[in-house]
């Protein structure tokens, strides 16, 4: 006969069972959806890893080629400098080294003591001085074309003197300059009979060149009350004076010189020094998401434990505590009628002043569920940042930039960061006649003045400007009270300067220029004390009136042709590469090849084209200098994007990359401006592309996509109805451009691309940088 089994008794619960139940109870579930979605987040975030591991190896095998390449474009600047400095030697034309500051003090010097001061001789010296004082200033500005870089913890006492020894040098030669022509003035005053109209005692002298035009008018005696003005056709500057300076015994002097030597001075001239952000290598970026994520995937392994072991404390807790509860029922029950028993002890006991294990575990699961609240709370921001639509993320962007370069300026003060001097600088200021010769006889008297000096004569208007109108205020004024308001304004007007001015044909007008005037004291051109303005398209001429005497500039609007409408970067043969850039009013083509580039068409409707430039091979850096000094700017700064509006900015260091690997395909891809980059975000780049193999057919254009994570090939085009970022079926992922191509394109294509030279590609990637299509247009 078997053992009988030990049964339990009526209100006995089998441990085990109810062991289970508690499991039940207190272990948290999670659904099969609940579960499905965790692996799919999990997936996604595997694929992501790998995708990152994969760019960042793809744009090491990029940043490699560009080291390797870049070696030898240093040497090629080394040597190009070499044969320039030889070339600077072997001169012999009587001229100084700029770049040797013995030379250049003892020119200074001879230049200074030179009396020969009549007009004719200063413009000559002027013609002879201003391409040394652009070669030193060129020195500067650039003085690795010169001399070997020398890094700056290296630079030496002497290296620093010497620098400064430059800058001085160079101001004292356009100081020196601007007297020469003042002393040469003044020579022409000391004997004003030869230019004088006996009739009307009138004095009037106009002398030219293509650096300097110089017209004189004045009254050699008082109270002629005649004349009050005259017109340089040649010079296209007319004036008429105000009452209070008619009959006055003075000259006038209209003096346009065809170089400007204060903007430098302003403040707001200098490019501001590029921002640390946009510094930042793609590749690094790339690292630092890499660093970041396995930071991230850290933390969230540590969560899960945390959160298991809380878990397992809470099981282990709610068991115990049960198991407690049924102990003490079952004990409750054996005694359950026996009086005096005392009550039960406590389950456990703690010395005073510490924390019992409940308290401490109940401490470290709100230590825990704050640390779960700060991951949660980073894990959100970074979800709605890339929750964000693009339009808004874009705009937020460029406002970000806007900000990271704006400047501060003046309420009249020209910015130079967005305007720019065109066609030189005019002087047009009122001088004291000096005492002039007497014939007596046959003697000729002269007095002396002391010093010997041009005296210019000072005014200003007294003039007061109209109050403001007040746009609170509704009383209404009468017909009468408005009448009388505007024939005191026109009286007030009287006492001002008129001034008509013909646009000089040295630069292209875009829009109507803004006239400024030199403020000494501020070192800044200003706006301030000009009146009625007025342009003239048809005849291209501005009209005006001011308080005052002056240095004065034309200023124009540097970006009137960005951004641009469209562009087009094609190949010609293996190191020679044409692109097409399309402007508001400026259509360009350049040739790039290893080296240099050339402006190889250029049109602007009816305006002249540009001059001296076309057909020239030359530097980009001396390409971009003179067509900006013509008046056609079409090279973005860095801090450009402050000052135009309706741009597609984009990403800067995915856009850099971008433009290397463009680079390194550009003589066997083709590549164009697409309508889609304009709305698609900051973080989307998107253009044209298609294979074009030299002397054979070219394939269909297609469409690329870029971001700071990957490169694709799209299945929409260019003339699809909407836009999708769907890449073609089957296509791996890609970090960037050229791995894109090493795989995507033909061998014809590849064996091609092989052949461009390290100077090709960097030629490429310097004007690409230079116009930054995708960001500007």
């Amino acid at each position: 006969m078997g053992v009988k089994k030990k049964g339990l008794k009526k209100d006995e619960v089998d441990p085990k069972k109810k062991e289970e139940e508690i499991e039940k109870i207190i272990q948290p579930r999670e659904s099969e959806g609940e579960e499905e979605e965790k692996e799919r987040e999990e997936g996604k975030s595997r694929a992501k890893y790998e995708a990152l591991l994969i760019g960042l190896e793809h744009l090491n095998i990029t940043r490699n080629i560009y080291k390797s390449h870049n070696v030898l474009v240093q040497q090629m600047i080394d040597r190009t400098r070499d044969e320039f400095l030889w070339g600077e030697y072997m001169k012999c034309d009587g001229m100084p080294d700029p770049a040797c500051v013995k030379q250049m003090n003892t020119y200074l010097s001879l230049w200074e003591e030179d009396r020969h001061e009549n007009m004719e001789d200063v413009i000559k010296k002027t013609e002879e001085v201003l391409p040394l004082m652009n070669t030193m200033e060129r020195l500067i500005e650039n003085p690795e074309e010169w001399e070997v870089p020398t890094p700056v913890e290296q630079v030496t006492r002497s290296q620093r003197a010497k620098v400064q020894e430059r800058h001085k040098i160079f101001n004292t030669m356009k100081k020196l300059q601007i007297t020469k022509l003042n002393r040469a003035t003044y020579a022409i005053l000391l004997d004003v009979s030869p230019i004088v109209d006996s009739e009307n005692n009138v004095l009037q002298h106009y002398i030219s060149s293509n650096l300097v035009q110089l017209g004189l008018w004045g009254n050699v005696v008082e109270k002629n009350m005649r004349v009050k003005g005259t017109e340089f056709e040649s010079l296209g500057f007319s004036f008429e004076l105000p009452r209070s300076l008619m009959g006055i015994r003075g000259a006038v002097r209209v003096m346009r010189v065809e170089y400007d030597h204060y903007s430098k001075q302003c403040p707001s001239y200098p490019t501001p020094p590029i921002h640390p952000d946009d510094r930042v290598l793609l590749q690094d970026r790339i690292q630092a998401h890499l660093v970041l994520f396995q930071e991230k995937a850290r933390k969230e392994e540590e969560e899960k434990k945390k959160i298991k072991l809380k878990a397992d404390l809470e099981s282990r807790a709610a068991r115990e505590a049960e198991q407690e509860r049924l102990r003490l029922l079952a004990q409750d029950k054996k005694g359950k009628g026996k009086k005096g028993s005392a009550p039960p002890p406590p389950p456990s006991s703690s010395k005073p002043g510490t924390k019992s294990p409940r308290d401490t575990r109940r401490s470290s699961i709100k230590s825990l569920k704050s640390d779960v609240q700060e991951v949660l709370e980073i894990i959100e921001n970074e979800t709605k940042e890339e929750e964000k639509d693009p339009a808004t993320k874009a705009k937020e962007k460029l406002q970000q930039r806007i900000d990271m370069y704006k400047i501060k300026i003046d309420t009249h003060e020209l910015n130079l960061r967005r305007n720019r001097i065109m066609a030189g600088i005019i002087v047009f200021d009122m001088l004291y006649i000096p005492p002039q010769p007497k014939k007596v006889a046959s003697w000729v008297i002269c007095e002396l003045e002391h010093p010997q000096e041009l005296k210019p004569r000072p005014w200003a208007a007294d003039y007061k400007p109209p109050a403001p109108a007040d746009e609170n205020s509704n009383v209404k004024k009468t017909p009468e009270e408005i009448e009388r308001e505007i024939k005191a304004q026109e009286a007030e007007l009287q006492k001002l300067l008129q001034v008509h001015l013909k646009l000089p044909s040295t630069a292209l007008w875009f829009e109507p220029p803004t006239i400024v005037r030199w403020d000494e004291e501020k070192n800044y051109w200003t706006n301030q004390g000009f009146y009625g303005i007025s342009f003239n398209e048809g005849k291209q001429t501005l009209s005006f009136k001011t308080m005052h005497f002056g240095i004065f500039g034309l200023s124009a609007f540097r970006f009137s042709n960005l951004p641009f409408q469209s562009w087009e970067l094609r190949p010609e043969n293996p190191n020679k590469a044409v692109i097409a850039l399309s402007a508001a009013a400026v259509q360009a083509e350049f040739a790039i090849e290893p080296g240099l580039v050339t402006l190889v068409k250029f049109s602007s409707g009816n305006k002249p084209p540009v001059k001296g430039i076309i057909d020239v091979p030359m530097k980009l850096k001396d390409l971009i200098k003179e067509m900006r000094h013509q008046g056609v700017d079409i090279f973005p700064d860095c801090d450009s994007h402050c000052y135009i509006e309706g741009l597609p900015l984009k990403d800067i260091p995915t856009e850099k990359h971008l433009y290397y690997c463009m680079a390194l395909t550009a003589n066997a891809l083709s590549f164009s401006w697409s309508r889609w980059n304009l709305l698609s975000g900051y973080e989307k780049l998107i253009m044209q592309f298609r294979e074009k193999v030299l002397g054979e057919p070219e394939s269909i254009q297609k469409l690329l996509l870029v971001t700071p994570h990957l490169t694709s090939v799209l299945e929409c085009n260019e003339s699809s109805q909407t836009f999708s970022d769907k890449a073609e079926p089957g296509l791996p992922v890609f970090a960037d451009l050229y791995n894109l191509a090493l795989e995507y394109s033909s061998p014809k294509v590849k064996q091609q691309m092989s052949l461009a030279t390290p100077i090709f590609v960097d030629s490429v990637y310097q004007f690409l940088l230079a116009t930054l299509v995708l960001s500007y247009a």
